[in-house]
């Protein structure tokens, strides 16, 4: 995930560690757990998993699946 970060110096822009975007995951940043959840995401997935990553991912559920 990238970041755009606006600083004195200029606008800088990083890719996040997976534990920077797992700590903005748990602050509540969409953007972040929509990431985490297309990672999780695959073709073999089972459908409640799948139900639940979404859910997590647009804040329906608190916790991570």
């Amino acid at each position: 995930m990238k970041k755009t970060l606006h600083t004195p110096a200029g606008i800088i822009e990083r890719v996040l560690t997976p534990l920077e975007r797992q700590t903005l995951a748990d602050a509540g940043d969409v953007r972040a757990k929509l990431e985490i959840a297309s990672e999780r995401y695959t073709a073999g997935t089972c459908l409640p998993l799948k139900v639940d990553l979404i859910a997590w991912a647009i804040g329906i559920l608190d916790k991570e699946p």
